[in-house]
């Protein structure tokens, strides 16, 4: 691979299986990203997906994880090393960074185009995630109850004709970890604060995105929610799935 190489990737729609972006020899970019884009001093979780199936020909998607239900595909990648430019079309935005030399981090901004931050750069890094420990991560949570009161399990509910799935599961040491899917979404925002006293409380990206107060009663999770940190309460019962 020479040293200073650009190349315009054509960028296609792909499976999302974690083999399409495990590391590889012989690539730079491939591989599943993790981190943060800064929101003055917030930092809000990203995750940016990079595939190259062949030398030379790359797809990509990224994901803002509190703020998008799902990824969204690139339009183009252009790669120079170190420099990293991957372009979105909906919404438009741009990221351009830096790889570091043993290609574990890229490190750079992304500037949304055409919206109320047009031209905005937001301080953005992103680091190499292992799947591998992502996995003994997730292979830890014990969603199996121990009874109608036990917390664990599957849960959801119907709010306004729309769908809430709470997923709550026992972690070592007497820990918890819950993750909310909200209505549309594809999959869930895992909690920031669980407390578990004489009420529940879970609250998902800092209040961002959710709260939930509540308890168990009669195996069923009966409580309030509230939408991001201005919303109104409003009140919610999660039944467990039983399939």
């Amino acid at each position: 691979v020479p040293d200073q190489r650009a190349i315009e990737m054509l960028v296609v729609e792909y499976a999302d299986g974690a083999t399409d972006y495990t590391p590889r020899a012989g690539s730079d970019l491939q591989g599943y990203w993790r981190g943060t884009e800064m929101w003055g001093n917030s930092p809000w979780p990203v995750a940016l997906k990079i595939t190259e199936p062949q030398n030379g020909h790359f797809r990509a998607q990224f994901r803002n994880m509190w703020f998008s239900p799902q990824f969204a595909a690139a339009s183009s990648v252009t790669y120079n090393p170190p420099k990293v430019r991957v372009e979105f079309p909906e919404p438009a935005r741009v990221f351009e960074g830096e790889i570091n030399s043993e290609h574990t981090e890229i490190v750079g901004t992304l500037r949304y185009v055409n919206t109320n931050a047009v031209n905005t750069p937001y301080p953005m890094t992103v680091k190499l995630a292992d799947p591998k420990v992502v996995a003994a991560l997730d292979a830890q949570k014990d969603f199996h109850s121990a009874d109608e009161n036990d917390l664990a399990g599957h849960w959801s509910a119907t709010t306004g004709g729309d769908e809430w799935k709470l997923d709550i599961a026992h972690l070592p040491e007497g820990k918890w970890s819950a993750s909310l899917t909200l209505p549309g979404w594809n999959d869930g925002i895992g909690d920031t604060l669980f407390e578990n006293g004489a009420d529940v409380r879970i609250e998902f990206a800092y209040r961002r995105m959710a709260t939930f107060i509540g308890k168990i009663e009669n195996g069923k999770l009966t409580g309030t929610m509230q939408r991001d940190r201005k919303g109104t309460p409003e009140p919610i019962i999660f039944e467990r799935n039983r399939n």
